[in-house]
């Protein structure tokens, strides 16, 4: 009972903050665009660690493929999105809880880290793709359970 009261607040919160949302969102998005450094570096670091991982084993089984792809959408989203709340200076934070509630800031700021990781993860599929092989029998459960995956990896690098 306490439960659905709790995911039906939640649920209203995020209806009634829509427009705010996305817009924090595209203002990330904006800024990121503006100094891709991290951005940039996490993409390279993926290609990198794929490139490192053909040339020194150019035929490796599922379970390394698989580990290796983890590892490496681990690295380049921890580089890309646990900058989310040290990129911004004290003035702009003063100013955006000024525009509007905390939680709508929090949770537009892991709407985006969800993204950049969603781009990260499809990054190091093609690239892994590309370089070695594609491996994986069930692509649409792997890409269901790795879209999970990245939701719960950029929610924990948002806040750390």
């Amino acid at each position: 009972m306490r439960a659905a009261k709790i995911v039906k607040n939640a649920a209203f919160f995020v209806l009634k903050n829509t427009k705010l949302i996305l817009s924090y969102v595209q203002f990330e998005l904006l800024q990121d665009l503006k100094k891709p450094g991290m951005l940039l570096s996490g993409f390279l670091q993926m290609l990198v660690l794929a490139y490192l991982a053909y040339i020194t084993q150019p035929q490796f089984g599922v379970r390394t493929w698989v580990v290796l792809l983890l590892f490496c959408t681990l690295l380049g989203t921890q580089l890309a999105v646990s900058k989310a709340f040290l990129n911004q200076n004290h003035g702009q934070w003063l100013y955006f809880y000024q525009l509007t509630k905390a939680q709508t800031l929090i949770l537009s700021k892991m709407i985006y880290s969800w993204l950049v990781s969603l781009a990260m993860s499809i990054w190091a599929m093609l690239v892994f793709a590309l370089l070695n092989h594609w491996p994986v029998e069930h692509t649409l459960a792997f890409s269901g359970t790795l879209f999970l995956i990245n939701i719960g990896l950029a929610s924990i690098f948002t806040f750390t």
